[in-house]
């Protein structure tokens, strides 16, 4: 398995005979070759040695085998390390492919954080690098302050503000917004961020308005049908047999007359 691996990795990357930026059908199909043989094979595999060997073959020419690189840090929970290369890609898919990182390694992480806050061995969830702060949030820090010391990525960075997910509180994303930028930088991702928030409220109070709304018809029909209720004299009697009602199962006829199940069926 490792050396098919390694041959799906030397021609992912087209070897050393296409110039960085060169691609070629073989290359693609051999980095295709090699996702699917990481994800059905990822437990029989040293997932660090692995990755050691994609990071040297893609050292001219970064972004081949992206996408592997990002399965195996998901594996091996190194969430810190794939954000940072997502958010330092030139490829035009980095954006996409970072916002489904952080949505398919989201809960993961999050769980991962709880159990090592109540002590539970690190050893059982991987080595998670500060987990305890959601991935979205720690993407836009890395689009508002690239880690390569580059400049501001703005319009990946409005894009994750335009889809920002429902499970993280608006304010936090407000927050990391460097006040020493223009507000005007992010106004497009601001603007969707603050209607998507107050559609949210709008809906929450629609939904709240519609409980109110049941709750007063239940209180409503409750009332109706207690006072509706037929109160059962001791000597009540049975209009078809004469009897008296006692404790027995009665039905309610004309104008409020009992008469035992019975009597009535029959």
């Amino acid at each position: 398995m490792g050396a098919l691996v390694d041959a799906c990795i030397l021609m992912g990357t087209g070897g050393d005979e296409l110039p960085p930026g060169d691609e070629s059908a073989p290359a693609s199909a051999a980095r295709d070759r090699l996702l699917a043989l990481l994800r059905d094979h990822c437990a029989d595999l040293e997932l660090g040695t692995t990755l050691d060997k994609l990071n040297a073959a893609t050292t001219r020419r970064p972004e081949h085998l992206l996408r592997a690189r990002l399965l195996l840090l998901g594996a091996l929970h190194r969430h810190d390390e794939a954000l940072d290369l997502l958010s330092i890609s030139d490829s035009t898919s980095a954006p996409a492919l970072a916002y489904a990182y952080c949505t398919e390694h989201a809960a993961g992480a999050a769980e991962a954080a709880a159990a090592a806050a109540h002590g539970v061995s690190p050893a059982s969830h991987g080595a998670v690098s500060g987990a305890a702060t959601s991935l979205y949030l720690k993407l836009l820090d890395r689009y508002v302050s690239p880690p390569n010391g580059g400049p501001p990525k703005l319009s990946a960075a409005n894009d994750l503000l335009t889809h920002w997910p429902e499970s993280v509180p608006a304010v936090e994303a407000l927050r990391r917004l460097p006040p020493s930028r223009p507000v005007a930088d992010f106004a497009p991702g601001l603007g969707a961020l603050l209607v998507t928030a107050s559609n949210r409220v709008h809906h929450a109070q629609i939904h709240a308005a519609l409980l109110r709304a049941v709750s007063v018809q239940t209180r409503a029909e409750l009332l109706e049908k207690r006072s509706k209720r037929i109160i059962v004299r001791e000597d009540a009697q049975c209009i078809v047999c004469g009897r008296r009602i006692g404790t027995a199962a009665f039905v309610v006829v004309r104008a409020e007359k009992l008469a035992h199940i019975g009597c009535h069926n029959h």
